[in-house]
């Protein structure tokens, strides 16, 4: 008789308790608590439907009813979800490349041969090869690339030797003339630029050169679109990086404009010649006179 008159007043003590709690929250959080409604942000409990204390939160409850006891190796389900998904897609990729199916990304495109000949050009997208019989022979780049000419010699029309780097943009737009063409179109296309550079760098002088270095680039830039053209390429660009003077001509007379050019060149004659009795080195200044 006193176990049950200690836990019925147990019970009573409970029941006020869980009240005041309830109350209390109410009174903290100010959202309507008809069942439909989430409960605020917080710790996560085992709240039953049938439960009275359904969708109350408070101190209280975090004590009878704390997730602390859940496994500490348990995944939230965001967390499991993405994992499902990565590993269905390892095992579809798999399935898939079994049975032929093969994946081309974005700005690709692969050429496939069919016993040992051109069979097709794929492009973006999901296509089908039969195995054993069709191989992807080679896989291009559809997106601009830039490709560094080195540095190579060349003699202006008046003799003078200038050495010049550039660079020269593509982009590849028929990758079956790239790969079977008679030589490869990258290196053909260098050689091209090479040639044409010196025919232009040996039509001016040094002075010409350097005034007209615009419109050198513009000049290699549409003859090299159309050599390009042919081989599968598409020349976006063209232009020189850097240019190497001869050491005899100084580097401030490059840039000085011809008014100028010839006063410094009376200068430096009248110090070389009347002062110190040196001959004056005609052939750089020449060309600014």
């Amino acid at each position: 008789m006193n176990l049950l008159r200690c836990s019925g007043n147990h019970l009573r003590r409970l029941k006020e308790l869980c009240r005041r709690q309830i109350s209390s929250s109410h009174r903290s959080y100010p959202f309507c608590y008809d069942g439909l409604t989430p409960p605020p942000f917080g710790p996560r409990h085992h709240l039953q439907p049938h439960s009275y204390l359904h969708r109350h939160d408070g101190s209280f409850l975090h004590s009878l009813r704390s997730t602390s006891g859940e496994s500490k190796n348990c995944k939230p389900h965001c967390l499991q979800r993405k994992s499902d998904d990565r590993l269905g897609r390892f095992y579809l990729s798999i399935l898939l490349s079994v049975w032929g199916f093969f994946l081309v990304r974005k700005n690709k495109a692969y050429v496939i041969e069919r016993r040992d000949m051109y069979f097709k050009t794929v492009h973006e997208g999901i296509h089908l090869k039969i195995p054993a019989v069709d191989k992807i022979v080679f896989g291009f780049s559809l997106e601009s690339k830039t490709i560094h000419v080195p540095y190579h010699s060349a003699t202006t029309g008046d003799g003078q030797n200038i050495t010049i780097s550039s660079i020269l943009i593509v982009q590849v737009i028929e990758p079956v003339k790239v790969l079977y063409g008679d030589q490869k179109a990258i290196d053909a296309v260098i050689d091209f630029v090479l040639n044409r550079l010196r025919e232009e760098v040996k039509d001016r002088t040094l002075e010409e050169f350097t005034r007209d270095r615009k419109i050198i680039c513009l000049k290699i830039e549409v003859a090299v679109a159309e050599v390009a053209a042919s081989r599968g390429l598409l020349c976006i660009g063209y232009r020189m990086v850097a240019v190497v003077y001869p050491n005899d001509v100084p580097y401030m007379l490059r840039k000085l404009p011809k008014g100028l050019c010839n006063a410094v060149f009376k200068i430096v004659k009248f110090f070389s010649e009347a002062i110190y009795g040196v001959p004056t080195n005609v052939k750089w200044m020449q060309h600014f006179r």
